[in-house]
Protein backbone atom coordinates (compact mmCIF):
# COMPACT_ATOMS: atom_id res chain seq x y z
CA UNK A 1 0.00 0.00 0.00
CA UNK A 2 1.47 3.57 -0.63
CA UNK A 3 2.12 5.59 2.30
CA UNK A 4 0.50 9.46 2.01
CA UNK A 5 3.67 10.85 1.66
CA UNK A 6 3.83 9.28 -2.25
CA UNK A 7 -0.29 10.33 -2.61
CA UNK A 8 0.20 13.62 -2.19
CA UNK A 9 3.37 13.71 -4.26
CA UNK A 10 1.49 12.23 -7.18
CA UNK A 11 -1.12 14.55 -7.36
CA UNK A 12 -1.20 17.25 -9.89
CA UNK A 13 -1.74 20.90 -8.86
CA UNK A 14 -4.87 22.67 -9.94
CA UNK A 15 -4.68 24.62 -13.06
CA UNK A 16 -6.45 27.78 -13.14
CA UNK A 17 -9.25 27.42 -15.95
CA UNK A 18 -9.37 30.53 -17.51
CA UNK A 19 -5.83 30.07 -18.64
CA UNK A 20 -6.81 26.53 -19.81
CA UNK A 21 -9.50 27.78 -21.98
CA UNK A 22 -7.65 30.56 -23.83
CA UNK A 23 -4.57 28.02 -24.39
CA UNK A 24 -7.13 25.52 -26.05
CA UNK A 25 -8.81 28.04 -27.71
CA UNK A 26 -5.75 29.20 -29.11
CA UNK A 27 -5.11 25.57 -30.51
CA UNK A 28 -8.76 25.86 -31.68
CA UNK A 29 -8.37 28.84 -33.67
CA UNK A 30 -4.78 27.57 -35.00
CA UNK A 31 -6.32 23.65 -36.06
CA UNK A 32 -9.13 26.05 -38.34
CA UNK A 33 -6.78 28.46 -39.67
CA UNK A 34 -4.27 26.06 -40.35
CA UNK A 35 -7.07 23.88 -42.47
CA UNK A 36 -8.61 26.58 -43.87
CA UNK A 37 -4.93 28.12 -45.45
CA UNK A 38 -4.43 25.16 -46.97
CA UNK A 39 -8.09 24.93 -48.25
CA UNK A 40 -7.95 28.23 -49.82
CA UNK A 41 -4.47 27.42 -51.38
CA UNK A 42 -6.08 24.62 -53.03
CA UNK A 43 -8.97 26.56 -54.18
CA UNK A 44 -6.80 29.30 -55.94
CA UNK A 45 -4.43 26.58 -57.81
CA UNK A 46 -8.20 24.69 -58.56
CA UNK A 47 -9.17 28.43 -60.01
CA UNK A 48 -6.24 28.76 -61.63
CA UNK A 49 -6.10 25.49 -63.30
CA UNK A 50 -9.84 25.63 -64.47
CA UNK A 51 -10.38 22.44 -62.14
CA UNK A 52 -13.11 24.15 -59.85
CA UNK A 53 -15.93 23.18 -62.09
CA UNK A 54 -14.95 19.93 -62.85
CA UNK A 55 -13.45 18.44 -59.61
CA UNK A 56 -11.86 20.41 -57.22
CA UNK A 57 -9.23 18.10 -56.39
CA UNK A 58 -6.27 20.50 -55.24
CA UNK A 59 -9.13 22.05 -52.61
CA UNK A 60 -9.98 18.40 -51.10
CA UNK A 61 -6.08 17.72 -50.82
CA UNK A 62 -5.61 20.94 -49.06
CA UNK A 63 -8.18 20.76 -46.93
CA UNK A 64 -6.83 17.06 -45.80
CA UNK A 65 -3.41 18.50 -45.83
CA UNK A 66 -4.25 21.38 -43.52
CA UNK A 67 -6.08 18.71 -41.34
CA UNK A 68 -3.06 16.31 -41.39
CA UNK A 69 -1.07 19.29 -40.36
CA UNK A 70 -3.38 20.90 -38.12
CA UNK A 71 -3.27 17.30 -36.28
CA UNK A 72 0.10 16.72 -36.15
CA UNK A 73 0.37 20.34 -34.58
CA UNK A 74 -2.34 19.14 -31.90
CA UNK A 75 0.21 16.29 -31.28
CA UNK A 76 2.99 18.39 -30.79
CA UNK A 77 1.44 20.84 -28.54
CA UNK A 78 -0.30 17.77 -26.35
CA UNK A 79 3.48 15.91 -25.75
CA UNK A 80 5.35 18.27 -24.77
CA UNK A 81 5.46 18.88 -21.06
CA UNK A 82 3.78 21.54 -19.18
CA UNK A 83 7.42 22.36 -17.62
CA UNK A 84 8.57 22.80 -21.14
CA UNK A 85 5.28 25.15 -22.08
CA UNK A 86 5.91 27.75 -19.95
CA UNK A 87 9.79 27.89 -20.18
CA UNK A 88 8.97 28.39 -23.94
CA UNK A 89 6.72 31.88 -23.22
Amino acid sequence: MASPQQDDSSRKTPSNPSADYVRYSGIGVQFAATMGFFAYIGYRIDLWLGLLTVFPVFLIAGVFLGMALGIYRLKLQFDTPKSDRESES
